[in-house]
């Protein structure tokens, strides 16, 4: 599926999620471009790093 870069608008079939945190609330999924995760990375922490974090909690509790 084809998603549209958030930095630079461009379409691309090979997408990085990454989490983009927001001050009034959990956040949200945005969308990068290879080329512009190559440039700068997303400062937000890593989509995957957040999914294995929560995980972690659950099975604690």
């Amino acid at each position: 599926m084809t998603q549209c870069c958030y930095r630079c608008d461009k379409p691309t079939r090979e997408p990085i999620t990454v989490l983009r945190a927001s001050a009034s609330g959990p956040g949200c999924l945005r969308h990068l471009c290879p080329e512009c995760n190559r440039r700068r990375p997303h400062p937000d922490a890593d989509l995957y790093t957040v999914l294995v974090t929560l995980q972690r909690e659950r099975q604690t509790r």
